[in-house]
């Protein structure tokens, strides 16, 4: 435990470090953020607020992997976490260089993680790191799904890494729920002995603590796609490196519950703009924006209370997700 807590201040202490001289570089070379047209009118002016500040916490987490070494299962998640930031850094950067909210199409983002999923589903297979058997909450009991494991485990990969993406669309949101969920796989991970990885989830917390003094509202700098496709694909990967991806639907249950949010208000719309027409379709919406936190914003909650509420949310589903995984990974 006395390595984790190191690791964890180590990571932090060089994550201050990077931000601190990360942020002034950023505003230099006007790497600005672009806000949606189509987003909280509050939102305006946030337009110019540098972005790309995952390069500051990936930093400081890739240093500490080197300091603390990872096992081999540590640095094939994360590696895949940094290519998957690579895809999000691409996308910011067409986003400035264009100026305005117009990076990689759908499909070229789609295509492109879909890519890096199978991949790293068939390094950890070809490694003999997993198998196609996956731990079932709440019991000792493992269900090998045979073949369908390997598309089940990329689609729900993708799925994931882009919630995390949509959940960065508040100050200080993807950061803070993404810090309790990886205190909790540090945890978890350290009661299973699984100490490479708990490593890593440690690091991130210590990193993410300190890119959140920069990311509070009203931020200072924003984690970018760089930053939020990173996270997706850190937490996402944990838990299916240990064989146990349905953790991360517990844990991540904000996550989860942000992209539901996007597929039923759309789905909705196009009913009801098939049967109603568009301008009655707009009347008849399930949320009043979203994403989910969209929608808190809406119903009158401040910025730091959509945080607050996200928060919690994810404390008593991380709660849940230790109780269901202490017998099984």
């Amino acid at each position: 435990m006395e390595k984790i807590i190191i690791n964890l201040i180590v990571s932090f202490a060089v994550s201050l470090v990077a931000f601190l001289a990360l942020i002034p570089l950023l505003y230099k070379f006007k790497f600005g953020q672009s806000i949606r047209e189509c987003g909280p009118e509050s939102h305006k002016k946030k337009a110019g607020t540098p972005t790309m500040g995952g390069i500051g916490f990936m930093l400081a987490i890739i240093i500490a992997s080197f300091i603390f070494p990872l096992d081999i299962r540590g640095y094939v998640v994360l590696a895949f976490a940094f290519v998957c930031g690579l895809v999000g850094g691409i996308d910011d950067a067409l986003i400035i260089k264009r100026g305005k909210n117009e990076g990689l199409s759908v499909k070229q983002k789609t295509v492109l993680l879909l890519v890096l999923d199978v991949a790293f589903v068939f390094i950890l297979k070809y490694m003999g790191l997993t198998d196609t058997k996956i731990a079932l909450p709440f019991t000792s009991v493992t269900w090998d799904l045979w073949y369908f494991y390997y598309p089940l485990a990329v689609l729900g990969i993708f799925y994931v890494v882009n919630t995390v993406n949509l959940t960065d669309g508040v100050d200080g949101l993807a950061g803070s729920v993404t810090t309790v969920v990886c205190v909790f796989l540090a945890i978890i991970l350290y009661m299973k002995n699984i100490m490479g990885l708990s490593f890593l989830a440690a690091s991130a917390v210590g990193a993410l603590i300190a890119y959140l003094f920069f990311n509070i509202h009203p931020a200072k700098v924003f984690m970018g796609d760089t930053g939020s496709l990173f996270l997706g694909g850190l937490v996402t990967g944990i838990c299916v490196a240990i064989g146990n991806p349905l953790l991360i639907v517990i844990m991540g249950i904000f996550y989860i519950f942000e992209g539901l949010s996007v597929v039923i208000q759309v789905s909705w719309f196009k009913l009801m703009k098939a049967k109603y027409g568009p301008e009655e379709a707009k009347k008849r919406k399930i949320f009043k924006m979203s994403p989910y936190h969209h929608h808190l914003e809406y119903s009158g909650y401040s910025e730091n209370q959509v945080v607050l509420i996200a928060s919690l949310i994810t404390l008593v589903a991380c709660v849940i997700g230790l109780f269901a995984t202490v017998n099984i990974i």
